[in-house]
């Protein structure tokens, strides 16, 4: 036995056994997959986690739907479909014989994933919206997980904008960890962490021209798309000679950091804010094309000074702005009708490189290894995706110590592709430590978007 296809159902009745279908507004219509992997120090067993499985889509039951469009309107028709497991045995190896060290983000996590089925259509077909599989090593399971970004949600945002909150909790990734704590508890037959998801969408109003007009400069990440069926072909092509280049930064350091730039200034920084400002100042230290701006997927310009304190300020200021529901509420107005006329005309967004920026997506808030399925310590967590000048930041996975007990890292992994000629010089700069570039960094003007 070394290979099994398995499906599981949804428990019934589904919290959503009432309705037909979830529409979905134009925010997430994103046409693409987020696949992770989670690897656990034990070897779990399949029929508790199908089990757990069946609890988790009961809960996040458009997960076992399907996605339709018809005359532009988008959904996930709640079809109740049976999610496919796959089940692979390697119990000669371990999981090391794939991965490159115990890095978050590795350059491939396929052998860990459930391939899409052959033939089968996303939209309007039957290809699944969740894909899973369990890989048993010695001594260690895989979870291998492809979520769609179609399945996020955005959490409290109603209560956002009424003020209740101060930050929406947003977004596809934010939906899985969930998903997967869910998924995790069910199995160790424990409490949920976080409540039951709502599938309440917020639904905008079509843009006036002067919004759109004001609003669409801000979201460059949106500007560019192609037909969905080139877009790997052209993204692999853009990110064909990109170097992968990772690092791991000390909490310990990163706090000293922090309150160095913080006494500069007198105001309050983040960790985030430091780091990003740091990595600015190490790549304007040896770019001949220095970084101007700084994006990420809400943003606004700003122009910011050459030190790295006053980069890590603009940051800051920048953020809060962002956070503004006001604010919030007119750029989504806006990139909800883009989002919408480029699914309905076929088309992906694509990504593309500029040599005078970076863009950051980091994932440090999300709590990846609380998904441990009854083992705390020694639960890792993997993803994959390096593109040119794309800034990725997560906590550090826990390491085992020769007495073979799991220790947590107290650090964050970053992530970014970059050219072979850069990357040597990158190393032996971040080699040096953080002081190095205090005494010596200094960046050129940027622009923060």
């Amino acid at each position: 036995m070394s290979f099994i296809q398995r499906f599981v159902l949804p428990k019934l009745p589904t919290v959503l056994a009432t309705q037909a279908r979830v529409d979905l507004p134009g925010y997430e219509i994103w046409l693409h997959n987020i696949d992770n992997v989670h690897v656990l120090p034990t070897e779990l067993d399949v029929a508790r986690f199908e089990e757990a499985l069946s609890k988790a889509l009961q809960l996040y039951s458009h997960a076992a739907g399907q996605l339709r469009c018809n005359d532009g309107h988008w959904s996930i028709e709640l079809t109740n479909t049976a999610i496919p497991v796959d089940i692979d045995y390697k119990l000669d190896l371990n999981s090391n014989s794939f991965l490159s060290g115990d890095w978050v983000v590795q350059d491939d996590i396929s052998p860990f994933l459930n391939n899409q089925p052959i033939g089968a259509n996303l939209v309007n077909g039957g290809a699944p919206l969740v894909r899973l599989k369990l890989t048993f090593f010695n001594k260690e399971t895989c979870i291998g997980v492809s979520w769609h970004h179609t399945l996020g949600l955005l959490l409290f945002l109603d209560a956002f904008f009424q003020g209740l909150y101060d930050i929406p909790s947003i977004g596809d990734s934010i939906t899985l960890s969930h998903f997967m704590h869910a998924l995790s508890q069910f199995y160790q037959g424990v409490s949920l962490k976080y409540p039951a998801p709502t599938f309440r969408k917020h639904h905008f109003p079509t843009p006036s021209p002067s919004l759109s007009a004001e609003y669409w400069p801000r979201m460059p990440h949106l500007h560019k798309s192609c037909v969905f069926s080139e877009l790997a072909e052209i993204f692999y092509e853009s990110c064909r000679d990109a170097e992968h280049l990772r690092w791991r930064f000390d909490n310990h350091d990163l706090a000293d950091l922090r309150l160095m730039l913080s006494s500069q200034k007198e105001t309050y920084l983040s960790k985030q804010d430091c780091l990003i400002a740091y990595i600015v100042a190490v790549l304007n230290y040896h770019k001949s094309v220095p970084v101007q701006k700084v994006t990420n997927t809400s943003s606004v310009l700003s122009n910011i000074p050459t030190d790295m304190a006053n980069i890590a300020t603009t940051l800051r200021q920048t953020l809060i702005q962002c956070r503004d529901p006001d604010y919030v509420y007119k750029w989504m107005t806006v990139a909800n009708k883009h989002m919408l006329e480029t699914a309905n005309a076929g088309k992906s967004f694509l990504f593309s490189y500029l040599d005078n920026s970076i863009n950051v997506n980091s994932n440090t808030i999300i709590d990846w290894h609380g998904a441990h399925f009854g083992c705390p310590d020694g639960s890792r967590f993997h993803t994959s995706g390096v593109a040119k000048s794309y800034l990725r930041c997560f906590k550090s996975n826990p390491t085992k110590g020769d007495d073979g007990v799991w220790y947590p890292r107290q650090s964050i992994d970053i992530s970014m592709g970059t050219t072979s000629e850069l990357k040597p010089k990158l190393l032996e700069t971040l080699a040096y430590g953080i002081p190095y570039m205090l005494d010596n960094g200094h960046t050129r003007q940027c622009l923060i978007y």
